[in-house]
């Protein structure tokens, strides 16, 4: 960030385009890009950039490995605090904030069986399914 302060001296705007690589709690990530500036404004310094990263993951349905992307906006203005840090933390921090709750490897994916545990998207399961009791007496017509 002090490379991108020290310039403003000179002019009034700075852009960037930097790539990254982030540590996200243990997952890795493949591609993490930034594209921005930083402005002033009257007295103000403003940072805004936005950014993509392609974080691998692990479905928290089937277990299977899958990338989940994750894009950014980040505009804000800065203080002593935000001055002080790098440019890489702060997007760190964004892309952290952005992750979903929920990784999934798609939309319709199955997960695992709940009985034996086989993973419904690559394979059948010959689990019993439970029958509500309230519906046990109409097995008998069939």
């Amino acid at each position: 960030m002090k490379k991108f302060l020290n310039a403003l001296q000179q002019v009034d705007r700075v852009d960037f385009d930097q790539l990254l690589e982030l540590d996200l709690g243990g997952d890795t990530v493949d591609k993490a890009e930034i594209r921005g500036n930083v402005r002033k404004v009257d007295q103000e310094i403003i940072l805004e950039f936005e950014g993509d990263a392609l974080q691998n993951a692990t479905c928290d349905r089937c277990l299977e490995p899958c990338q989940c992307e994750i894009h950014i906006d980040y505009c804000e203005q800065l203080d002593q605090e935000t001055m002080g840090m790098s440019l890489a933390e702060i997007a760190r921090q964004e892309f952290v904030l952005e992750r979903p709750g929920q990784i999934i490897c798609s939309e319709d994916c199955l997960g695992l069986c709940i009985q034996c545990g086989a993973n419904l998207n690559t394979e059948g399961c010959t689990c019993d399914k439970p029958v509500d009791p309230r519906l046990e007496k109409l097995l008998t017509l069939i």
